[in-house]
């Protein structure tokens, strides 16, 4: 069982997420960056989620995916891959671009103001 710990850190607003299995013997530690990105992705999956009248667990059917990975992602703690935002817009009817319209929980979004990892 993977233990995940949350540090923060006031270098350029970014967090660091270190992952620790319960024996100790696997360690490992992210630098996430664009983490706004994240969590806004996770308030639209929420929007959708209250739009369509659906509780976490009903959407964890849906998905496939477990209910506190979809409560992790509304809260913006994961950066889903492509194939978990391809399963989001099939059991939301929509289509991918429609997804990652993130003006629909900020009208103020920016596609252009994202971070490099190495910046």
């Amino acid at each position: 069982m993977l233990v995940q710990l949350f540090l923060n850190f006031s270098q350029k607003s970014n967090r660091y997420i270190l992952y620790v299995d319960h024996d100790i013997q696997y360690v490992q530690f992210y630098l996430m960056v664009n983490e706004n990105v994240v969590k806004e992705f996770g308030l639209r999956i929420k929007q959708l989620r209250l739009e369509k009248n659906l509780s976490q667990e009903k959407l964890s059917f849906e998905t496939g995916f477990h209910r506190t990975y979809i409560g992790m992602i509304e809260r913006g703690e994961r950066n889903i891959s492509l194939n978990h935002i391809a399963i989001f817009a099939k059991v939301f009817k929509m289509n991918i671009s429609e997804l990652l319209d993130l003006t629909k929980v900020n009208p103020k979004h920016r596609y252009n103001h994202y971070q490099l990892k190495n910046s």
